[in-house]
């Protein structure tokens, strides 16, 4: 079952072109990767997802709702939950203040304790920094925190930003698995940039590349990863 059909979407900045007529579709449950260089246009298409900015053209139905036009507010409180790159968290705030926070738009009211219980069971390194100040977390916490608070909406479809940026290599591992479990176990659908596309790919259902604006391949993953020319191009010899 499509979950999210993006049809003809174009994003312009001014005069310059972002996104140029691009299409895809995600179905219920699978985990789909937007990988390609700096400037490809990935983050772009996500903030358009998410409302946070309008695109000049295209159509973007979510479970059979066209969502372009919507707030960032009303596409939350249907379903998807957007984690930014650079996870936009409350520093200032504990970690608890910021899982509430993730609530405001969760159409399972009167569950906030069975739901926070249902996230810190996912990330038990945040149920240790409970009552702590989210600016004391480590960066790779500091993430965590963002995609938990964003799963406190009870998302049918979460799409994530870049989230191993700047993070070490064992801490990019355990987001990796838990996006993964977040799939596995929970049913969550997801959307994915990520800057290690190898790493991206290898726990994805759909590949997409863009390039300058526009769609260049778009296959399986375990295809994605055995293409000669992508792996010279976007994801090293590794």
């Amino acid at each position: 079952m499509i979950h999210l059909d993006v049809e003809n979407l174009s994003i312009h900045y001014g005069a310059i072109c972002a996104i140029r007529q691009v299409s895809f579709s995600i179905k219920r449950g699978h985990i789909v990767t937007l990988i390609g260089s700096n400037g490809a246009g990935k983050t772009s298409i996500l903030r358009a997802l998410s409302g946070l900015i309008q695109p000049s053209a295209g159509k973007v139905v979510f479970d059979g709702k066209p969502i372009l036009g919507l707030k960032t507010h009303q596409i939350a409180r249907i379903g998807m939950s957007h984690v930014p790159e650079g996870r936009g968290i409350f520093l200032n705030l504990t970690v608890a203040d910021n899982l509430e926070l993730g609530t405001w738009s969760n159409r399972r009211k009167g569950l906030f304790t069975e739901d926070q219980q249902r996230i810190l069971a996912l990330f038990p390194r945040l149920k240790e920094r409970f009552s702590q100040n989210a600016g004391t977390l480590s960066g790779g916490e500091q993430q965590m925190l963002a995609m938990a608070r964003a799963l406190m909406a009870y998302p049918d479809i979460l799409l994530l930003d870049e989230p191993s940026l700047g993070l070490a290599p064992q801490m990019i591992a355990k987001i990796f698995r838990i996006i993964q479990q977040l799939n596995a176990e929970h049913g969550v659908t997801i959307l994915l940039v990520e800057q290690n596309a190898l790493q991206a790919l290898r726990i994805a259902h759909r590949g997409i590349v863009l390039e300058t604006g526009s769609i260049v391949a778009e296959a399986p993953a375990s295809e994605l990863l055995a293409s000669d020319l992508l792996r010279q191009s976007y994801l090293g010899s590794s």
